[in-house]
């Protein structure tokens, strides 16, 4: 084969997403010509997306140095060269890029938003933040860097890197920044951080005696208190009833007004207030709000809904649920400024889309805003506060018996506790599958794939020797993390070259990976939410654990919603039948991709006007 068909078979293979692939067949041809550009150019891009930025610029500079390298190396040049934080030379290579092709506008772009001779950190912070909210992560990252350098002994700096790392999946480099911000200050919430990041690499442990040490003073209690709580949802060793005990102890001493704004029971529109920081991008809140909020703006329906936005964005979402909804900036706002807004408003029922999650305004729900509050959607746990009356979920979730787990009371919907409308950027389901091996996968985050989901996955790939697994979290930005993935596998006896482990993509591309996949493995006893929705409107069959409470259960309430209880596994046994099942009758040509597309016109988790008519119904029954 000669080089260009070589070549031309090497893009192929990264473009389909076979990154192991491409990077062999590229090396094959650096053999026979070492200075190839093409060839050294996608290393470098290979390079880059792991992480490994260092030998990105190495292989870029390679590629550059090639007198017929195209003007589009040398921007990727410049791209690591600016994630590296050598802004200036960013800037020449994009100007190479541009003298090679004026009308290069990316390139352009890029230049003009490094200014090489800044030297304002302030400047530089609030251009990140610019940067960053409109979805360039990296050259925010590189900013900051910038800003470290220029004021090196400024924690708060060195705080934004983490944060900023964090955001982007590198979380090994956020814990190196906030270690050395936690050098220069004793603020908890540095340690708090750390151990989110501990968390989102596989080390929950770890992560829990950082903030419980946190725990021990009524500061540390203020900033660590949450991230504890949810870190506790991921342990399968847990009880849900040691679970309740514990949101319900670090919670106890949260204000709590008893003076609520009276009922207005004879007004005819029900005023709902949602309190949020996720009404942007692809969030899971946002996701599977949004059809729901369009669908009571009808005058049917006599519902005004308001937002209470914790972090406002601005991006197409955001505009998006703006337009839907009446919306209130509270980013700056105490407790009792938010709580004094939503009173003045007049809501009926304040509902909380968060929890103990990133953005939480928990507490406000204590502070006699409303009549009657509610969490939703945001969090699946009890969030043990007394401030919230109402926990929404369904049948499924919350099963007779399954109140003494959780201190709020319970508010079931009939059908389905979530409903999933395709958002924009989500591509069409294909109705057959790609020709290869069975290929199970999973796109749920790294801190969900414990000791047990690792041996139970092993199991399955064991007893069917030709499948392979994929895998595909925000936590393998980072090729160490990778590497430990792929270690705990060999463990259970599953050799690396039966993984794809795989960066996170955007949205749409991330989502085109359920073209490739065959079957779902749903992870215990955290399960998948959004992404069980997303593989099932894909037509990918979803094998679930049911579990004991809330994000345990989430599988099950999903597959009934779906109609497809059959794929629900008791226990682990069943589980791997399940699998081994769907597999076995999908590499015998049975198409049930195309069935299960058929089905989900009929399905009550696809059916939003339904769904619309049904959160209404409840809205007004707990108001």
């Amino acid at each position: 084969m000669n080089l260009a068909a070589l070549f031309d078979r090497a893009v192929a293979n990264h473009r389909a997403g076979s990154i192991d692939k491409a990077e062999a067949l590229y090396r094959e041809i650096l053999k026979s010509a070492p200075d190839h550009p093409g060839a050294l150019s996608n290393l470098g891009r290979i390079a880059r997306v792991r992480g490994d930025i260092a030998e990105a610029i190495r292989l870029y500079r390679r590629a550059a140095e090639n007198r017929t390298a195209p003007a589009e190396t040398h921007f990727n040049l410049g791209n690591a060269l600016r994630d590296s934080g050598a802004l200036e030379e960013a800037a020449s290579s994009y100007a190479r890029a541009l003298e090679i092709s004026p009308a290069f506008g990316k390139a352009r772009e890029a230049l003009s938003r490094i200014d090489a001779s800044a030297s304002d950190p302030d400047a530089l912070t609030r251009r990140a933040s610019e940067l960053f909210m409109s979805g360039d992560g990296d050259a925010a990252a590189a900013l900051l860097q910038r800003a470290v350098a220029l004021r090196p002994g400024d924690p708060t700096a060195l705080q934004n890197l983490g944060f900023f790392y964090r955001s982007t999946g590198h979380y090994r480099r956020a814990i190196a920044a906030y270690d050395a911000a936690g050098e220069l200050s004793d603020a908890p919430i540095i340690r708090v951080e750390i151990a989110n990041c501990l968390i989102n690499i596989g080390r929950p442990l770890d992560a829990r005696r950082e903030l419980q040490k946190l725990l021990a003073t009524p500061q540390g209690r203020r900033v660590a208190a949450s991230s504890y709580l949810m870190s506790l949802l991921y342990d399968p060793a847990l009880s849900p009833q040691f679970v309740r005990s514990e949101h319900e102890r670090l919670t106890d001493e949260w204000p709590l007004r008893a003076a609520r704004p009276p009922r207005r029971s004879a007004r005819k529109t029900l005023r709902v207030g949602y309190l949020t920081a996720d009404f942007y991008g692809h969030h899971p809140v946002a996701q599977f709000l949004a059809p729901v909020i369009e669908r009571h703006c009808a005058p049917e329906y006599s519902i005004e809904s308001l937002a209470y936005d914790a972090k406002p964005r601005r991006d197409a979402t955001a505009a998006r649920m703006s337009d839907l909804v009446a919306t209130r900036s509270t980013e700056g706002l105490a407790d009792d400024e938010v709580a004094d807004l939503v009173r003045r408003d007049g809501v009926d029922l304040l509902i909380d889309l968060s929890g103990h999650t990133s953005g939480r305004r928990l507490a406000i729900l204590g502070l006699a805003a409303a009549p009657s509050t509610a969490c939703f959607i945001g969090y699946p746990s009890t969030t043990g506060y007394r401030g919230v009356d109402w926990l929404i979920g369904d049948d499924t979730l919350f099963p007779e018996g399954a109140d003494s787990l959780y201190s709020e009371k319970l508010a079931r919907l009939p059908r389905s506790f979530l409903c999933f409308t395709p958002p924009p950027g989500m591509p069409s389901p294909a109705l057959r599958r790609k020709n290869g091996p069975v290929l199970f996968g999973s796109l749920n985050h790294f801190p969900k794939i414990n000791a047990g989901v690792v041996a139970l996955w092993s199991r399955i790939l064991r007893e069917a020797p030709t499948s392979r697994l994929l895998l595909q979290c925000a936590a393998f930005a980072e090729p160490q993390t990778v590497s430990a993935a792929a270690e705990l596998f060999a463990a259970c006896g599953v050799a690396r070259e039966r993984l794809r482990l795989e960066a996170p993509q955007q949205f749409e591309a991330a989502m085109r990976r359920y073209l490739e996949i065959d079957i779902a493995l749903d992870p215990f006893p955290y399960n998948g939410g959004t992404t069980t929705a997303h593989a099932l409107y894909m037509g990918v069959p979803t094998v679930a654990l049911e579990g004991r409470s809330f994000c345990g259960r989430m599988g099950a309430s999903l597959l009934t919603a779906a109609n497809r209880r059959d794929w629900l596994a008791k226990d682990v046994d069943s589980y791997v039948e399940i699998a081994l099942d769907l597999a076995a009758r999908i590499a015998a040509g049975e198409d049930i991709r195309r069935a299960l597309i058929a089905s989900n016109a009929s399905a009550p988790l696809f059916d939003a006007d339904a769904y619309a008519r049904d959160v209404a119904a409840l809205y007004r029954r707990i108001a």
